[in-house]
């Protein structure tokens, strides 16, 4: 089920990967629970993944990255995203995006906001 849902990117699946902190909440009156489950390559990168999975038959519905994080390469731009879940139906994810160098200066942001619906689904508002 993971591999219909993520790319992950053949080189980094190393004997150090693993999939790891599986949180799970049930978002009040919604027929179906959110799983968020880490990611770490077990290198350099690791990254958070939304699952909503159908709590009746377990399939998952939907999928978006919530978090990516890797070790800065000063030689170019990097960028790193987070989340903050809202409320049980509201998130929104914040990616900086930050230029090479030592200083590493901070470039732009972005923010993108997102709905849970009834189904299952998750849209970017």
């Amino acid at each position: 089920m993971l591999r219909a849902h993520f790319a992950v990117d053949s080189m980094y699946l190393t004997p150090g990967a693993a999939f790891k902190g599986i949180t799970m909440y049930l978002p009040a009156n919604r027929p179906y629970a959110c799983v968020l489950l880490h990611y770490d390559d077990g290198m350099v990168c690791s990254s958070a993944w939304l699952f909503t999975l159908d709590t009746a038959t377990l399939k998952s519905i939907a999928a978006l990255e919530v978090e990516s994080n890797c070790d800065a390469d000063l030689s170019r731009d990097n960028y790193f995203m987070h989340y903050r879940r809202d409320n049980d139906t509201l998130l929104h994810t914040v990616t900086l995006h930050h230029g090479p160098g030592d200083d590493q200066p901070l470039l732009d942001s972005t923010i993108d906001r997102y709905t849970l619906l009834p189904d299952g689904r998750i849209v970017q508002r």
